[in-house]
């Protein structure tokens, strides 16, 4: 079932928005009676006719962004036209926003331009329909995932339970130190990631790896001498964004940060999880032992 809508203007102002059916004594001028592209997004299929025989072959198949179109009524608990300009200030034309969905077995969230937002002001028991373009064609879930390898994985968190007044029960970290490990995703589709490597000493030259696929990573640190000087050594932090459209790698050193896009390699592969369990590891030529990694992943959903 359906629960709440939450809306986050461009100004990082947030506004709670509930769906018919669950409470109208409570809202914020404004009153969602549906709501359309919340499903998956329709695919372009691409054949390629044969010449000489029947049928065709697959030749690609791709999905475009995600429109989706809200259909509301403007509420009594303010006037009428203090609800209309509400929705202006939240649904401004042409300006981003942060589109969440509650469900009562997911929380759902994209980002996307309004396209649209049309009331009618003369009419007593206003309707408005307000249309948010969006880039992606998948919702994402509000938390991100991290696998740690080699560090410090946080265990405290709230609430919590002391069982032992004499012993020590709670546990506030946990020190790691894994090459391989595996990261889990639950998501619809498939997703790029994030890996965090930070060093504590002098390391010399980084592969990682994809068990499963056998695709490699490397890191090349002459090319980091040449760039900034030295290799990489105590206190440098590397940030690989493997996800498409946001396809990065950056060093930071000293506060000063660096793109190192071509210390990774012309031909390297960029790693994307898939459903299920994701094997990965690290190795390094030289100072393996000062190395800190971690995977940080974000759940898709294609609809909700």
């Amino acid at each position: 079932m359906f629960k709440k809508v939450t809306i986050t203007n461009y100004l990082g102002e947030s506004v709670e928005y509930l769906i018919e059916g669950v409470d109208v004594t409570k809202n914020n001028g404004l009153l969602i009676t549906s709501i359309d592209g919340l499903g998956p997004v329709k695919a372009d299929i691409n054949f390629t006719k044969l010449a000489t025989a029947d049928g065709e072959i697959f030749n690609s198949a791709r999905q475009d962004g995600r429109n989706i179109v809200i259909n509301a009524r403007f509420t009594m608990c303010n006037t009428v036209e203090e609800a209309r300009l509400s929705s202006y200030k939240f649904f401004p034309i042409k300006k981003p926003l942060t589109f969440r969905i509650e469900t009562d077995n997911r929380i759902a969230e994209t980002t996307g331009y309004v396209e649209s937002n049309e009331p009618n002001p003369f009419k007593k028991d206003t309707d408005v329909q307000i249309s948010v373009k969006c880039e992606s064609a998948y919702f994402l879930a509000p938390m991100k995932d991290e696998t740690v390898f080699a560090g410090i994985e946080p265990m405290f968190e709230f609430p919590f339970e002391n069982e032992s007044l004499t012993e020590p029960t709670i546990e506030f970290g946990q020190i790691l130190n894994k090459k391989a490990n595996t990261v889990k995703y639950s998501g619809d589709g498939q997703v790029g990631c994030i890996i965090e490597i930070h060093t504590l000493g002098d390391v010399k030259n980084i592969t990682m790896y994809n068990l499963r696929t056998r695709e490699t990573m490397k890191i090349d640190t002459n090319k980091i001498k040449a760039l900034t000087g030295s290799e990489l050594i105590a206190g440098d932090s590397i940030t690989i964004n493997t996800n498409k459209g946001q396809k990065s790698a950056t060093l930071l050193r000293n506060g000063v940060k660096y793109n190192i896009m071509n210390t990774l390699g012309k031909t390297m592969d960029w790693f994307t999880l898939s459903k299920g369990d994701n094997i990965f590891g690290f190795i390094a030529e030289d100072g393996e032992e000062f190395i800190q990694f971690k995977i940080i992943s974000q759940v898709t959903y294609e609809g909700v």
